[in-house]
């Protein structure tokens, strides 16, 4: 997969100054760029539970209501009120 990201003339030159002054010499441009997509994917990723864990925590009446279910301190365990058996969505690994 490749992913272009357009810039600016700042940005642009800013990224390649930020590149020159950390990239380890031993470390290719592709793969100092890998790293930094997948950190920012993990941060995005940590940012995504932790509103989600605020959001539960704020609104557990109305979740309750819902009949979704957080369960223990796991908020990545959503679960709706719809035993397995009778989801429509089917999981194919």
């Amino acid at each position: 997969m490749k992913f272009t990201v357009k810039m600016g003339k700042d940005e642009s030159e800013a990224f390649k100054n930020f590149m020159g002054e950390l990239r380890p010499d031993n470390v290719t441009e592709d793969d100092f760029i890998r790293t930094i997509f997948y950190k920012g994917v993990e941060k995005f990723q940590e940012e995504l539970m932790d509103n989600m864990k605020t959001y539960l925590a704020e609104n557990q009446d109305g979740i309750d209501a819902s009949a979704i279910e957080a369960l223990g301190s796991d908020a990545s365990a959503l679960y709706g009120a719809m035993p397995e058996e009778q989801s429509p969505i089917e999981v194919i690994e």
